[in-house]
């Protein structure tokens, strides 16, 4: 056992996707009810539970709203934290009190979204959406990092479950790791990891993961109708194939993500205003590079 940083009672904990726990929210006397809690506490905490005794806990930097009784939070697919709510009023009571009623919505970032690791951190290829996986079986994860220096004793594959987070409780959290054979490189920025999933849905309740979602680079977010193979001509009349295409209707530019291409062989470069697409010696297409995403 190890004594937390700071005191708290409310406190909303949330297991992140690198293992570690969040501890957020609350205050450090009193107790959850109408107007009792006192002295908010401000200051995220994360637990490491594989870190050494004496080193576990490791203070975050405070936000500026007090969330309180009623406040809540939850994991968000690209692995930032919503926070919000907060009202230990009997109603909503915006003015005059000691702790006013908060509706506003704040997103914390863990450290592993810090642009320090941008290169290292994993994208997913496949399975593609709509696979279906059972209880035991064996399947094969693609992913791509944009570094050539990965240590691919270090990858370790997780599968969070989505809370539902209220009164301090969370329902249905779970963070499962998976185990598997070694991590292969497959591609120039493309790994490949064998896994087995959970044999048992007391470790894993049966449920949906939605990936039919493509995230943009403006932090918008495009529905994806549908995933296939395409067949393209390119500039110097060689054909270009390429399996698991996204289609999303509401994107007006035909985009080719890098890690879709690295997977099948293929080598993009830029030098200077121009950009080559290679393939082993042949030079499959060749233009000018207007601008980048």
């Amino acid at each position: 056992m190890e004594t937390m940083p700071l005191a708290r009672t409310m406190g909303d904990m949330v297991i992140l996707p690198n293992s570690n726990v969040l501890i957020i929210n609350g205050a450090a006397s009193g107790t959850a009810g109408w107007r009792i809690a006192r002295n908010p506490v401000s200051s995220q905490v994360i637990y490491r539970p594989d870190n050494l005794s004496g080193s576990k806990f490791e203070v975050q930097n405070p936000n500026a709203i007090p969330r309180m009784y009623h406040s809540t939070t939850v994991l968000l697919r690209d692995g930032r934290v919503l926070v919000g709510g907060s009202n230990p009023n009997e109603i909503y009571n915006f003015t005059g009190v000691l702790f006013p009623t908060d509706l506003s919505w704040e997103a914390f970032s863990p450290s592993y979204l810090d642009s320090l690791y941008a290169n290292l951190r994993p994208r997913v290829i496949s399975p593609p959406s709509h696979t279906k996986i059972k209880y035991g079986q064996r399947v094969n994860v693609r992913f791509t990092v944009s570094t050539l220096r990965l240590n691919k004793d270090l990858v370790k594959v997780t599968m969070v479950a989505p809370g539902f987070n209220t009164h301090s409780n969370t329902m249905n959290q779970r963070m499962l790791v998976l185990s598997g054979g070694k991590v292969k490189r497959v591609g120039i920025f493309t790994y490949q990891i064998n896994l087995i999933f959970p044999n048992s849905g007391k470790l894993t309740p049966p449920g949906y993961c939605d990936f039919r979602t493509l995230s943009m680079g403006n932090e918008t977010i495009s529905k994806v109708d549908g995933i296939g193979i395409i067949c393209l001509e390119t500039s110097t009349g060689s054909k270009l194939v390429l399996k698991n295409v996204k289609h999303a209707p509401n994107v007006r530019l035909h985009l080719i993500s890098v890690g879709v291409l690295n997977d099948e062989g293929y080598v993009s470069t830029n030098g200077g205003e121009k950009w080559k697409l290679i393939k082993g010696s042949l030079v499959v297409a060749r233009g000018d590079k207007h601008h980048g995403l």
